[in-house]
């Protein structure tokens, strides 16, 4: 019996070093190119040293501006976050997504607040540079005096968290979406750090790329009915 526990304990071992060393370090930094994974971007400086950190990448072919009508809708309520909204339904989030650029959410400002589900408390837009970024804070350390999180996400339990959007425009036209998340937990909660491996950081990753892949199709039909109309 002794025999098995060791095999069964050292095959666990092997396959959580491995996605440590492999699988999540591929998944966390998932469509980047070298020059941007760790790259400097926009709200990276409200958690000066996070406690995880994520960053996805897309090329979309349509300039920046094409692309960030798109980004200026989206949250619960809005735009959605073309992600996979039935699972999102299922989990009561409340998002829909929408398939078209809508005019009257077309004004976000800093200050406004973007919900992720009718439950929680919304992030708070902390930076807009029009064209290139928006940046999403949340948290009770970015967000004095944040109410209590009601929903699946129990965010009002880690000390602050970013979600930031970065077009950055290449010589060929095309631009880079750029997304990355930033958190900040207390080091000594366990249950932050095995939740966040275990369930939140493959479930972004697995969101964050449908997302980038359904703004990529939309803004670049989008821009070929443009061109041949």
């Amino acid at each position: 019996m002794n025999v098995w526990v060791t095999l069964l304990a050292g095959i666990a071992s092997a396959a959580v070093l491995g996605y440590v060393k492999m699988v999540r370090r591929w998944h966390m930094t998932l469509g980047c190119r070298p020059d941007e994974a760790h790259a400097p971007l926009p709200g990276d400086e409200l958690i000066a040293v996070p406690s995880l950190q994520a960053t996805h990448a897309v090329s979309i072919q349509a300039p920046a501006v094409e692309v960030w009508p798109w980004l200026v809708q989206m949250g619960q309520g809005r735009g959605g976050f073309y992600s996979f909204d039935r699972l999102e339904q299922l989990l009561g989030c409340g998002i829909y997504n929408v398939s078209q650029i809508v005019p009257s959410l077309q004004r976000l400002s800093v200050g406004d607040g973007i919900a992720l589900h009718v439950k929680a408390p919304p992030l708070t837009v902390a930076e807009i540079q029009p064209h290139r970024a928006i940046v999403l804070a949340g948290g009770p350390e970015l967000q004095p005096g944040m109410p209590e999180d009601r929903s699946w996400y129990q965010l009002h339990t880690y000390q602050g968290y970013i979600w930031s959007f970065t077009l950055r425009e290449q010589p060929d036209g095309s631009t880079r979406l750029i997304s990355r998340i930033r958190v900040a937990w207390n080091r000594d909660h366990l249950g932050h750090f095995f939740r966040s491996r275990v369930f939140l950081e493959p479930a972004h990753t697995i969101m964050q790329r449908k997302m980038h892949r359904t703004i990529k199709e939309l803004a670049e039909e989008r821009r070929r009915q443009r061109q041949t109309a």
